[in-house]
């Protein structure tokens, strides 16, 4: 997402989502909060960035891969 498609990105970010959500793991907590600050740079200029945003945060707030 920081050197290169941010749509693309988020795809790929909203995929890596479903599976993290799958699992309890606090490395994937880590990486979801790792990715959700990043994505939060593109928020403004990208809609899927902002939607995947609020998903990772939606989902580590609901404890779902700690």
């Amino acid at each position: 997402m920081l050197t290169g498609d941010a749509q693309e990105a988020a795809a790929i970010g909203a995929l890596a989502l479903q599976e993290a959500a799958r699992i309890r793991s606090g490395r994937a907590d880590w990486g979801l909060q790792e990715l959700a600050r990043v994505t939060t740079r593109q928020r403004v200029t990208v809609p899927e960035a902002a939607e995947l945003c609020e998903r990772i945060t939606r989902t580590t707030a609901q404890g779902a891969t700690t």
